[in-house]
């Protein structure tokens, strides 16, 4: 090879390794040359699951910047563009999480409660607020939202790309964020500020003595959409969070509950004043899902997992209680008993669940939900919700967020090895060197039928019988690979072994002898 050959193949790894110039603050100064430079990628031969429903196999999916510029099943990509060979790995659109407080700073603390402590009537909050500390209908996310790697690389990890986030204080929150789960800078994070509003039935940290009942937070939710009624009839006074309420009017809201009942309880809610939620469940719908898709509200479901009761003598074994066993019995289901139901769903990880969002997921579809609702309640539903036909499937135009697993996402064994946000990738197991899959080794005119796999970016190899007595051992160190043969004959005291010792170098997804 050629020098020039060379110097070009190094600029090409050099640029391919590097995040797109789109990413660099437009207004930030550059302390030397700009590089205007778009890179086209192309990532070819993969299985490409554009959404739920459609699938193209040994198919191209083209980037440039931040979007996905072409997506073609014959492997056409521009002359320019610099190849990535993904034969073996599946693409699926990147996940949406629609419930998250990332990024926002740590939530005050709520205040303790004391028999004999002061009754608080009135608002200890400084400003032109609402006359209670719950309504906190003027709080935007993006205003305070910082970027936090660490948990960026969790959610990532599990396949999430970009997350809906929001401070999780008072009855009426204020609105949320949409960010990609990157780190480049704050501004080019956050994609839409004021996506939707949130509520709860929890006053949160609200100093006030009122409301201190779930009928108290019902009666301030009503009493203050009729207050925000009449303020825009008045020129009185100003109101920030009531002012709030009525600018943000047309958005989505988004309500949390803390049980079935509750859920109900929001469409009764809305229906009184014309407004559909969307209700953040607490994953407990299957204790009556009849009333819960009676209300025909899109729905937020964690993907709970109940831990089974701990019976360690015989006085736990009589005194369990029913309700306890059927929890754990019957949540793994719920999402499935929804589906069942034709409930319109988006699928989050439980609380404190992040690091096993996908092993959950995958057992929902194990007690019984559709692979595709799966895929959909965690891609272009959550889009539909928040109404962002830029996220939740795989199309021209769409951000270039996108997962890649090492085989179909709801396999046993399938690992996330990339996830893309915004056109870069973000290494997880990695890419296999070698495609999994059965294979042919012949050595010295002997042949073996063995299959290799990969897990956490280690590659494997076994006989594929699982009766031969050949074993296998491979060490790889980078891109070179020491392979161990050990073939056993007879029995017993005729027993006999022996180890080929072979060496190889990985070059294009294949092993070449040294």
């Amino acid at each position: 090879m050629n020098k020039v050959s060379q110097l070009a193949l190094i600029t090409a790894a050099i640029m391919a390794s590097q995040p797109s110039q789109a990413n660099a603050l437009p207004t930030q100064t550059i302390n030397g040359i700009a590089d205007e430079r778009s890179p086209v990628l192309a990532l070819t031969h993969a299985t490409i699951h554009v959404n739920s429903n459609t699938t193209l196999e040994d198919a191209t999916l083209v980037i440039q910047n931040d979007r996905i510029i072409a997506i073609s099943d014959d492997n056409k990509y521009p002359q320019n563009a610099q190849v990535k060979d993904y034969s073996g790995m599946h693409l699926y659109p990147g996940f949406v999480l629609l419930d998250s407080h990332i990024g926002m700073p740590e939530m005050p603390k709520k205040p303790g409660f004391s028999w004999g402590k002061k009754e608080t009537i009135n608002s200890t909050k400084k400003g032109a607020y609402n006359a209670n500390e719950a309504i906190k209908a003027s709080f935007n996310a993006a205003d305070v939202f910082h970027a936090d790697a660490k948990n960026n690389k969790t959610l990532r990890s599990n396949g999430f790309t970009n997350a809906l986030t929001y401070q999780p204080d008072g009855i009426m929150r204020g609105t949320s964020a949409l960010i990609h789960l990157n780190e480049t800078n704050d501004h080019q994070a956050i994609i839409r500020r004021s996506v939707a509003q949130h509520y709860s039935f929890d006053k949160g940290s609200s100093k006030q003595d009122f409301p201190v009942s779930l009928m108290g937070a019902v009666a301030l939710i009503r009493q203050t959409w009729m207050d925000a009624d009449w303020y825009q009839q008045q020129n009185d006074m100003i109101d920030l969070d009531l002012q709030a309420i009525n600018d943000q009017s047309k958005l989505p809201r988004i309500i949390s509950a803390d049980s079935w009942h509750e859920t109900v309880l929001a469409k009764k809610i809305g229906s009184e004043f014309d407004v559909d939620f969307v209700v953040k469940t607490a994953g407990d719908s299957y204790q009556d899902v009849a009333a819960v898709a009676a209300t025909q509200q899109a729905l937020i479901v964690p993907l709970v997992q109940e831990k089974a009761p701990a019976i360690n003598d015989e006085l736990d074994h009589w005194n369990i209680d029913y309700q306890d066993l059927k929890k754990w019995q019957l949540t793994p289901f719920n999402p499935a008993i929804l589906d069942r139901e034709g409930v319109n769903f988006a699928l989050v990880p439980a609380s404190k669940g992040e690091k096993t969002f996908l092993k959950d997921l995958k057992n929902a579809v194990k007690h019984g939900l559709d692979k595709k609702t799966a895929l959909a309640a965690i891609t272009s539903t959550p889009a539909q919700i928040i109404g962002d036909g830029r996220l939740g499937q795989l199309k021209k135009g769409s951000f270039a967020n996108l997962v890649v697993t090492t085989d179909g996402l709801f396999q046993k064994d399938s690992e996330v090895a990339e996830t893309w946000v915004a056109g870069v990738a973000h290494t997880v197991s990695g890419l296999p060197r070698i495609p999994a899959g059965s294979y042919q080794l012949t050595v010295d005119g002997q042949t073996h039928q063995v299959n290799i796999s990969s897990k956490s970016g280690k590659m494997a190899i076994k006989a594929a019988d699982k009766d031969s007595k050949t074993q296998f051992k491979l060490s790889q160190d980078n891109d070179f690979i020491t392979l161990k043969i050990t073939q056993t004959e007879g029995e017993g005291d005729d027993k006999t072994s022996q180890t080929t010792q072979l060496f190889g170098v990985i070059n294009k997804q294949s092993i070449q002898p040294l």
